[in-house]
């Protein structure tokens, strides 16, 4: 499950959390809100960033006949 928490202060500093997406990807999905809003005065990456994404191809299923 892939979660994006998007939470605005009195000040009108953004905060962004990604949850459920492992390495870069979650950069990618956080550069479209990003860069409407301009600079990027922190980030702060969870551990979630340094896990390895697992991708299954088709090839890679198991089937049981």
């Amino acid at each position: 499950l892939q979660e994006l928490e998007i939470q605005m202060d009195r000040e009108g500093n953004v905060t962004l959390h990604v949850r459920g997406v492992k390495g870069e990807e979650c950069i990618m999905i956080t550069k479209g809100i990003e860069e409407p809003l301009g600079k990027i005065i922190q980030r702060r990456l969870s551990g979630e960033f340094y896990q390895e994404q697992k991708t299954i191809s088709s090839r890679d299923r198991l089937t049981t006949d």
